[in-house]
Order: structure tokens, then sequence, then C-alpha cells
């Protein structure tokens, strides 16, 4: 028996045929990478000990001329019959995610046509997170590979995993390699973690309506969109927690805004800004505010982003502000609406503030919103000695604030008010008061 060359090493293993023999290749330098692979004739295992690169390019030469002879041979039937499948797969058994994305977005056409704006802006939006989900390329290894199997064998400057945008991948193309891939990609445009994970929501409301969208399509064994490394937001959690700006908004930057929109030729901002600031309603629910939903003690309003009908609380000072709201007259007596000042003109006005005063970037209608709840929450505290359990969780950093309030806090006071914390929430249409202590209250005072 021959000695074999250093590098190559004879495998035989028994077969039902008898047994076989192989012929090992195990590469491990810098000049000509790591590879490891099987012969079944001693002489491809010395050439491509010999020279990897040059035999991985023959081989691929001669399996792009064998595959074109191969296309070559076929029948005008059988080219057009797998156009056909290919086709059918694409559209119905394994539809792209262009296609799922389009049936999902036509799935919510009722929105576009509705008369409320926050629902027209609720279909334009989700056109818009999906545009994005399908344009951002990810990794994707070709031919249904795992990953591992893939970068055998490549040296290490060559190991780049090809990238596709995502909208063209098969629905079951789709893993744990390419949710993670793109919230690589999300987070090198600088994106921040709440975005992100909405538009992995959006993403993965998709693939819920995947079997009722595409009857033909395979069954997925789990949502893909569940499958990403949660450790990939702990850096970016740190650094935005270390970025966070005050939810309290200064007395000298609420003089400001108020002085600004005082001097517009359209006065409806103003009185806009000074009912979110007095209400805690979000500004949609400001701009498609009806007069037939102003109530003596409350506003009934029933579109909202929570798509929940609530009750909002009216102050004896909100009760007089939109008195004189009303007496301004802003639309005809027939126009159901209180505001005629539309979401963009709205958008303008505040763009070219915050442009004027540069001190005012970062206050926005969320920010009012913020603003009016803390005071909301604030002044319960201060008017009643039992102290609701935000307001003790915000000093005491209670870890679960719902389980505070369930033990402690009456489950029946869920009217809109502002006597109890139940009441608040309520009002201000966030009933979770983890949601609430997390990202609308701050105990701290605003700056002068």
């Amino acid at each position: 028996m021959d000695k074999l060359p250093r590098g190559i090493l004879r495998v035989t293993y028994p077969t039902a045929d008898g047994v076989v023999i192989k012929y090992r290749v195990r590469i491990r330098s810098e000049k000509k990478g790591i590879h490891d692979r099987l012969f079944a004739k001693i002489g491809d295992a010395k050439l491509f000990l010999a020279d990897p690169t040059a035999y991985q390019q023959a081989e691929a030469s001669e399996a792009a001329a064998a595959q074109s002879q191969q296309i070559g041979s076929r029948t005008d039937e059988e080219i057009q019959e797998r156009r056909t499948q290919r086709n059918f797969r694409n559209t119905h058994a394994d539809p792209l995610l262009d296609k799922l994305f389009a049936a999902y977005l036509d799935e919510k056409a009722y929105l576009k046509t509705s008369q409320a704006w926050l629902a027209r802006n609720r279909h334009n939006s989700l056109k818009s997170f999906l545009k994005i989900l399908s344009r951002t390329p990810v990794e994707n290894v070709p031919g249904g590979m795992d990953l591992r199997s893939y970068l055998m064998g490549k040296s290490p400057e060559i190991q780049r995993i090809p990238q596709k945008p995502l909208g063209e991948l098969n629905a079951s193309e789709v893993g744990a390699l390419q949710i993670d891939s793109y919230i690589k990609a999300r987070q090198r445009e600088g994106k921040k973690r709440a975005t992100i994970l909405k538009e992995l929501s959006i993403l993965k409301r998709t693939f819920v309506r995947l079997p009722k969208l595409f009857p033909f399509a395979a069954k997925l064994d789990r949502n893909p969109v569940e499958l990403y490394d949660k450790e990939l937001f702990s850096a970016q959690i740190k650094a935005e927690a270390s970025e966070a700006k005050p939810r309290r908004i200064a007395t000298s930057n609420l003089e400001t805004i108020e002085a600004y929109l005082g001097q517009q030729k359209n006065q409806q901002a103003l009185w806009a800004f000074r009912l979110s600031l007095a209400t805690a309603i979000r500004r949609a629910e400001v701009l498609e505010l009806r007069k037939d939903q102003i109530h003596p003690t409350h506003l009934a309003l029933t579109f909202t982003k929570t798509k929940k009908p609530r009750n909002v609380f009216l102050t004896g000072e909100a009760q007089e502000l939109l008195k004189a709201i009303l007496a301004q007259n802003f639309t005809p007596a027939a126009d159901p609406k209180l505001f005629s000042l539309t979401y963009v003109n709205n958008y303008k006005i505040w763009q070219r503030m915050t442009k004027a005063h540069p001190e005012l970037k970062g206050i926005t209608f969320h920010t009012l919103r913020k603003e009016a709840i803390s005071r909301a929450i604030l002044t319960l505290a201060q008017a009643n000695q039992n102290m609701p359990s935000l307001f003790v969780g915000a000093f005491l950093g209670v870890g679960n604030v719902e389980r505070f309030q369930k033990e402690w806090i009456d489950p029946t006071l869920t009217q809109p008010n502002h006597d109890s914390q139940a009441g608040v929430l309520a009002s201000v249409g966030h009933n979770n008061a983890q949601t609430t202590l997390k990202h609308y209250l701050d105990i701290a005072s605003p700056e002068k």
C-alpha cells in the first residue's frame, strides 16, 4: 500500500455493497485556509491538497457547464412546468415575504378608507414598516444549508455570508439567522430598540396570518421571529438608559411653546396644545375629537390608539378650557369635529417651532402626554394619604407594580377620575400600571 501524502487520510467504512474507501483531506494553514473534504479518488484528493482554490474553481466551472447543458436539453414543456412549479411555490406553497406583506396589507385595506384619521394613519404606518422590512438586507445561507456546513472549508477571509433583501426570501427560509441579521442591520443604522421591536412585532403578525392568507403554505413549527437572540439588545438597553431624557417639561419651555403658538395665524395649534396638556389625550385624539364626544365630566373617545373606546376624566380646568375652545368656533356648526387643523399642518407648525427654538428639540405631543400624566399622578399622591402603587413603586423600586396594584388597590375603582390611581389609569388609557410607571410617570419636578 502506497504511503499517502501528509494531509490525506484513508477512511474505510462498511456498506451493504461492501467496504468503501474514501480519502479525507484536512488543511489548516494561513495560505490555503481551513478545509475538510472527502474524495472517492486519490488523484482528486492530491489535486485538492496541492491547491484548494484552483480545484474549487475548476469544480465550479464544471458544475456550471453541466447545468447549462442540462438546461439546453430540456423541452419547452419541461421548462414551462418548472416555471409553473416555481411560481406556485413563491405565491402559494411557500410565498415570498413580499407576497406575504402585500397580502397582509390588503387585509388591512379597510383602514385606508376609514373616516377616522387615526385609522388611515395606522394603514400608512403599516405600509411604511412593511417597506422597511422588505428592503432590509439580511444574511441568508443559499441552498437551505445550515450555517456551520456552509462555512466549513472556507478560509477566514472568505467566510462571508451572502445577503439578500428580507422581502426576497421565501417564508420557509426565515429563521434565527435572518432575524438576528435584521436586528444587527437596523442597529447599524442607529435605530432605537423600541423601533426595531415594533418592526419585529409586525413581522411576527404577518407570520401569524400566513396560514389564513396562504392556505397551501406548509405549517411552521414555530414563528421564526420568536427565535431571535435577546442578548442582541443588552448593550443597546444600557446605552439608551444612560441617554434617557427627562419626561417632565421645563416651565420655561412650556412658556416658550405657549408664546410661539400664540403668535401663529392659526390659533388652533395653541388650543390643541393646551387641551393635550390638560387631558393627557394623544395628538390624533385631540385633532379627531368630535363635539358630541364632549360631556360635562368626561370625553367619550371611540377611536383610540389601543382600539378600545375610553372615557377621559375632565378636571375643572379642562372643562373650562373646552368651553373656551367651543366658543372659538373653529369649525362650522354642522361640522362634527372640534378642530379643522389637520395632522400635517400641526406637524409643520411644531417643526418650525423646534427649528426656531432649539431648546425645544425632543418635545413632541407625546411629551405633553407624559407631562400631563405625571401631573395627574402627583396631584393624586398629594391629595391622598394612601400612596398609590405607582408612587410607591417610583420611590421603593417595586419590581412588579401590577401585582402590587392588584393586592393593594381596590380593583373596582375603574371609572375615569383623578381621585384614585385606577381612575387615572382608566382616564389616560393605559390600564397597565407597569407601562405607566416605566414610560410616563416622572416624580421629578420640572425645571424652571
